[in-house]
């Protein structure tokens, strides 16, 4: 497979990537420091593979100083997020000169789907989700239908201003409400009663009315995710792990306190496979490393898939720190028959 082989021509114009917000906030902190852990593990990983020749990694520059800068195959490139064209600028520039690129950013703000549609324009190869993929599994609603339609046990959920069109309730308290296109926990809240919901609207007015927000209701259970690649002509299923989700009681705003954990119960692992199976069967058109998170209930008949990430998730270095004997990022390569070397 060559670069060349990965240009699409489509006529619709890519979205342009809002200002992303502030990340000062305890839970905000949590999730860089997350990205921050992702891209070391990844280029870690990417560095020692003989057909890299050379990586340039468009930097937060407020990632900056976390970060060992100085690599024989990297070459870092900081830039400020405060506009979409001054991240926007470096990274076109950078597709042109690049055999392969790897996009790590998140749904919110559209910067995922944004970016991913610039790099239509070049030769570039990506190593990350199509397009198709994107237009599925960027927005929460949007895998909520394709849930439905293929059958997928999951959580009823609507967008959150559909509640003030209708008088009648979908579900009963409690609810999660979240943004369709999101960043990890962000603005993701638990409530529990109408006062909790008042007081959501109070605190997070802003980011309500900029972005498009989500109801469905709170399936109590653990949170698992499980992690693919998915390839040219198959895909690898890694080992499911345990998401460290924690719900703080006065805000009920959900935080991700700590890293995702391998789990060894087999009566567990046994309903995640049951769940696994059900999304593979839906031949989801998807490409490289994937996130899917799930709730394993009380009992069976609650098990549900929540959402998927289409790009690469915080499960990444618990499996790469685990799975000693998986070079994960030469798998990767593997499954898309990337054998050229390649910057």
């Amino acid at each position: 497979m060559s670069a060349g082989d990965a240009v699409v021509d489509i006529a619709e114009p890519a979205p342009v990537p809002a200002p992303l917000p502030s990340f000062q906030r305890l839970g905000d902190i949590a999730i860089r420091q997350e990205g921050l852990g992702m891209l070391k593990a990844l280029l870690r990983d990417f560095e020692t593979l003989p057909q890299i020749k050379k990586i340039s990694t468009i930097l937060d520059a407020r990632l900056g100083e976390k970060i060992n800068k100085f690599r024989s195959k990297i070459e870092f490139i900081e830039v400020s997020k405060n506009s979409s064209e001054s991240f926007l600028s470096p990274f076109k520039e950078q597709l042109e000169q690049s055999g392969c690129h790897l996009i790590i950013a998140p749904e919110l703000g559209d910067w995922l789907k944004a970016l991913n549609y610039c790099a239509l324009n070049g030769n570039s190869l990506s190593l990350g989700v199509s397009i198709e993929g994107l237009e599925v599994f960027s927005n929460k609603l949007s895998t909520w239908e394709f849930f439905e339609q293929n059958q997928i046990p999951t959580p009823k959920l609507i967008e959150l201003s559909d509640l003030s069109k209708s008088s009648k309730i979908p579900f009963p308290l409690p609810w999660v409400v979240k943004p369709a296109c999101g960043a990890g926990a962000l603005n993701t809240v638990k409530i529990s009663s109408p006062e909790d919901f008042g007081n959501f609207h109070l605190r997070h007015r802003y980011f309500i009315e900029k972005n498009q927000m989500t109801v469905s209701p709170f399936v109590e259970g653990e949170v698992v995710s499980v992690s693919y690649i998915y390839g040219t002509s198959s895909v690898y299923a890694f080992p499911p792990c345990q998401q460290a989700v924690y719900c703080g009681n006065e805000t009920g705003t959900f935080y991700y306190h700590n890293l995702p954990q391998l789990i060894h119960d087999p009566q567990l692992l046994n309903r995640i496979e049951k769940l696994s199976q059900l999304w593979l069967n839906s031949n989801p058109p998807l490409r490289g490393f994937v996130g899917v998170d799930m709730i394993i209930g009380k009992d069976e008949s609650e098990d549900v898939i929540l959402e998927v990430n289409p790009r690469v998730t915080s499960s990444y270095l618990t499996l790469t720190k685990e799975l000693k004997d998986i070079n994960i990022a030469q798998l990767w390569l593997e499954m898309l028959e990337i054998t050229d070397p390649v910057h």
